[in-house]
């Protein structure tokens, strides 16, 4: 068992996937079978009552140099998604409320959008 990562109680593993590849890895055909592979099981702590991990793999082994979604401004493909995105909400909000929506007027089709990446909304 391990110690929960809030206040080093020690935690209780309750689902475990087993042995799993990072998500979105990609992986070349070519290296097929090098791929790398964590225990994947969730844990609780009777004291704190946070949910986690038992093993969190290394942050070196899931943002690295082949990553897809490090960062929507190193990536071509990540630009174009976003801007393509942009032209998709700006159409379908013109089409609701009319050619000019931003333009001071009110209205009750206003949605508020959020993002992690603020790279998303130039």
């Amino acid at each position: 068992m391990s110690a929960c990562r809030i206040c080093e109680a020690k935690i209780e593993t309750f689902l475990s996937f087993g042995s799993m590849p990072l998500a979105d890895g990609f992986v070349d055909p070519s290296k097929e079978g090098c791929e790398y592979v964590y225990d994947l099981s969730v844990a609780f702590c009777p004291k704190c009552h946070m949910v986690q991990l038992v093993e969190v793999p290394d942050r070196e082994r899931m943002f690295h140099g082949e990553y897809a979604y490090y960062s929507s401004s190193g990536s071509r493909a990540m630009r174009e998604h976003f801007a393509e995105f942009a032209k998709d909400v700006l159409r379908d909000v013109q089409r609701v409320s009319g050619p000019k929506p931003l333009a001071g007027a009110r209205s009750p089709h206003t949605a508020a959008l959020r993002c992690s990446s603020r790279k998303a909304f130039r």
